[in-house]
């Protein structure tokens, strides 16, 4: 599986780290390619602005990926960390009122 997982988007560089994916495979070194993955593995992106996103969406869409920059231009992000977002969240998902058996 980690083999099919872009880990870079486009170009030569995408090609280049799949063939020492593939290599890495080949050979055994199991490690090597989890941290090759791992390493690369998409994180969150916070925009700091509208320009921000609107460029970002244009690079997705020059590599054609087309359904995330669509969800990088309808994204609303993530919540502030505060405590109007936690009690927001608290409600959402109350305690349990009875122990399930094995608590």
């Amino acid at each position: 599986r980690m083999l099919l997982q872009p880990l870079v988007r486009g170009g030569q560089s995408g090609v280049r780290n799949a063939k020492i994916a593939y290599e890495k495979f080949l050979s055994w070194q199991w490690e090597d390619l989890v941290q090759l993955h791992s390493s690369s593995a998409s994180k969150h992106v916070s925009y700091g602005s509208e320009e921000a996103r609107k460029a970002a969406a244009l690079r997705l869409v020059r590599c054609g990926e087309l359904s995330r920059a669509s969800k990088v231009l309808i994204s609303s992000g993530l919540a502030e960390s505060s405590a109007d977002t936690t009690s927001k969240l608290a409600s959402k998902h109350p305690a349990r009122a009875t122990a399930i058996d094995g608590d």
